[in-house]
């Protein structure tokens, strides 16, 4: 959303934690990079996670309800990663609305290498939970001692990576607007910038949100417009956005 993007993250995000699926009821898999993943609302590649033994990257193509991700794993150290399984998953409600099939690969990593993982996704539903990635494999560190690592990481599919950008003019924009009365239709938050509202900034992070940023549609040139089509293999969901910067606020 747009506060994720420009707001103050909140504590305490439902999503930070998920059922494992795994042990008791109670057993929650904790999330390697759940502090820093928003940054790929807008950005479609880039590292998910890293540390002295591991580097995973991402690369995300999509198009209409079509989502591929690629999936790089560099192994840092001098030892071959053993044992190596990668697995997706769509928690809970995730699974009916949105669809995830990876590719196997080898289960060996070699000492200074990168191997490549290709995820396909069909966006069936419109959603607002993250899939997860479970990475498992044995390594050898400097000493020669053996470890198993194991972590997850959120997958940076985001239900704005099916955009469609859509043109369109002042009149046209605002007739629509004005037609999304619903509650269900509408969305409205509030909320202090976590950084100046730069033009250049706000620009880039607009059209990194995937719809069409549109000049010289609002009578306020100090806000921003935005139109698309989210893609779903269900329906098409026209989706308008304004961002109004209050400069007056502190």
């Amino acid at each position: 959303s747009l506060v994720d993007v420009f707001g103050h993250a909140s504590s305490g995000r439902p999503q930070d934690h998920v059922p494992s699926g795994m042990g008791g009821a109670g057993e929650e898999m904790d999330i390697a990079n759940k502090h820093d993943y928003l940054k790929f609302v807008v950005k479609n590649n880039g590292v998910l996670y890293e540390d002295e033994v591991i580097q995973i990257g991402c690369k995300l193509e999509a198009r209409t309800n079509l989502a591929r991700l690629g999936m790089f794993y560099g192994n840092k150290t001098s030892h071959p990663f053993t044992d190596f399984i990668a697995t997706v998953s769509c928690p809970g409600v995730l699974a009916v609305q949105l669809q995830a099939q990876a590719k196997p690969m080898d289960s060996i990593v070699q000492a200074g290498t990168q191997v490549q993982q290709l995820i396909n996704f069909v966006c069936v539903q419109e959603f607002g939970r993250m899939p997860i990635m479970q990475i498992k494999f044995g390594y050898t560190d400097r000493a020669g001692q053996t470890h198993n690592f194991d972590k997850s990481v959120y997958l940076p599919v985001f239900v704005n990576k099916f955009f469609e950008p859509t043109e369109m003019a002042s009149e046209q924009f605002f007739t629509r607007w004005k037609a999304l009365g619903q509650p269900s239709q509408e969305c409205q938050k509030i909320f202090p910038a976590k950084a100046p509202m730069d033009p250049a900034l706000v620009t880039q992070k607009l059209v990194g949100l995937g719809a069409k940023l549109l000049a010289n549609v609002d009578p306020n040139p100090d806000n921003y417009v935005c139109a698309g089509i989210i893609h779903t293999q269900t329906q098409q969901i026209g989706t308008l956005i304004r961002l109004e910067p209050n400069k007056q606020a502190k």
